[in-house]
């Protein structure tokens, strides 16, 4: 039995929001990094290119300050794999 694969390209695109952080005063007698916003995800955005096809993209935005980004993307993208 012969099978062949075609390959899939996943083309994905994070926005965040930036947030100022507090911070302490840096020691300036060690080296160190001084942090001086967060990024939050807000939002993605990814396509998937199946055998030179282009499916429809999959667009999403925060609801509310709890969402998971990630996980939501996770979900999104098996879901999409899987159609595919």
């Amino acid at each position: 039995m012969h099978s062949m694969h075609d390959p899939i390209v996943v083309y994905e695109d994070f926005e965040c929001l930036t947030k100022p952080i507090e911070s302490c005063k840096p020691n300036s007698e060690h080296s160190y990094t001084e942090q001086y916003q967060k990024h939050e995800t807000s939002g993605f955005c990814f396509n998937i290119v199946c055998d030179r096809k282009k499916q429809k993209p999959v667009l999403y935005t925060k609801q509310s300050e709890d969402e998971n980004i990630g996980k939501i993307f996770c979900k999104h993208l098996k879901n999409e794999i899987d159609e595919v």
